[in-house]
């Protein structure tokens, strides 16, 4: 059995896909495109070429489509990856969002883009008139003679 998407039947950048039967295809079209094997261009709005909630205006040639944000394309096909600026910092993990980001920050830093480092010595955690040292994710007590620990234990 011979198969049907061999010769490609379909045009562009368009994908076949073989269907149940004898010499049987589907061409599944990119936006801006239409017919069995892709080869008309859409030139108007109503047949709804915009993807991701994009705005069409017909413009005399063929449809602009005015994109939301966050995508960009010809038809809003694209999804802008606002990560590739790497506004995460310290190790922070970035996971791109509609129009925005979000930083998951490692263990010792906070804030949008986990560039505060937190203080882990804010809540007085040593006893007995101890120095707290601030460390990144941690903190030291230098306890004073014959204490140890948080300083609360002789």
């Amino acid at each position: 059995m011979k198969d049907p998407c061999f010769s490609n039947p379909c045009q562009g950048s368009a994908t076949c896909v073989n269907m149940p039967g004898e010499r049987s295809f589907l061409c599944k079209c990119p936006p801006g495109y239409s017919g069995t094997s892709c080869e008309t261009t859409i030139g108007s709005c109503g047949m709804n070429s915009c993807q991701h909630g994009g705005i069409c205006h017909q413009d005399p040639v063929y449809p602009v489509c005015i994109c939301p944000a966050g995508y960009a394309g010809r038809f809003c096909e694209i999804d802008h990856d606002e990560c590739t600026s790497s506004p995460c910092q310290n190790g922070a993990v970035c996971q791109d969002g509609i129009d925005g980001y979000s930083c998951f920050c490692v263990p010792g830093y906070q804030g949008r883009h986990c560039d505060l480092e937190v203080d882990e010595c804010a809540s007085d955690p040593c006893k007995n008139e101890a120095t707290c040292l601030n460390e990144i994710g941690r903190y030291t007590c230098i306890c004073p003679h014959d204490y140890s620990g948080k300083c609360d234990h002789i």
